[in-house]
């Protein structure tokens, strides 16, 4: 799940999950995710 690798790697985390990206710094990381997953 390209969501779950995301949170998982913790290079990108928004504010709630304690970290300092932008909804969409992590959108766009799971974007990349899963578009690698389906490659």
């Amino acid at each position: 799940d390209a969501v779950e690798k995301v949170l998982i790697e913790g290079k990108v985390r928004s504010h709630d999950l304690g970290g300092d990206s932008s909804t969409i710094e992590v959108g766009d990381e799971v974007v990349k995710k899963l578009k690698l997953s389906l490659s």
